[in-house]
């Protein structure tokens, strides 16, 4: 007589099913830890969101109070560029030493103001839209009272703002007497 399969023991079928809830326990318990973790990158994702925006609203409000700041030195040194200006109807007139110092400070004043705009995180197209115009009249008004290498020399970044601008962007008709 052939002898059947041997009967198992009991303590292997045992062993299996400790086995078999270990392994989904372990299942349970990475599903869950999954699950906590993508939602923590949620909220972090949210966060992240909340301060790039509140960043951009910072550098916003920087930049306004920078051109407000600006606004207030251009007004106070504009009749010096608008008597300067006058050389573009007449190439004869000659400038007073104060006059041209007055030129020279406020065109320095553009060359920051061109650096500001020459920079890739200035967000605000409007302001150049605004500036634009009158940093590129004081650019030709300094051009006939200096020599022009000499202001580009002097005044890099207002030359590369000038050179760069847009084509629709020109600078106002002088207003000849």
């Amino acid at each position: 007589m052939s002898a059947g399969p041997e009967p198992r023991r009991w303590w292997a079928n045992v062993a299996t099913l400790v086995a078999v809830a270990g392994l989904l326990v372990t299942m349970i318990f990475n599903t869950l830890a999954v699950r906590e973790n993508a939602r923590q990158s949620e909220l972090q994702a949210d966060e992240a969101a909340r301060s790039a925006e509140h960043a951009r609203a910072a550098r916003l409000d920087t930049q306004i109070g920078m051109l407000t700041s600006l606004s207030t030195f251009f007004q106070q040194t504009a009749p010096a560029v608008d008597r300067a200006g006058n050389k573009l109807c007449n190439p004869q007139l000659q400038l007073s030493a104060a006059t041209r110092a007055e030129l020279l400070r406020q065109v320095g004043g553009y060359d920051y103001l061109a650096w500001l705009f020459n920079q890739r995180t200035w967000t605000m197209e409007s302001a150049k839209r605004y500036w634009g115009p009158g940093m590129m009249q004081a650019f030709q008004v300094a051009a006939t009272q200096f020599r022009v290498d000499e202001v580009i020399e002097t005044f890099p970044e207002l030359a590369r703002f000038v050179r760069n601008a847009p084509k629709d962007l020109k600078p106002p008709r002088p207003h000849c007497r």
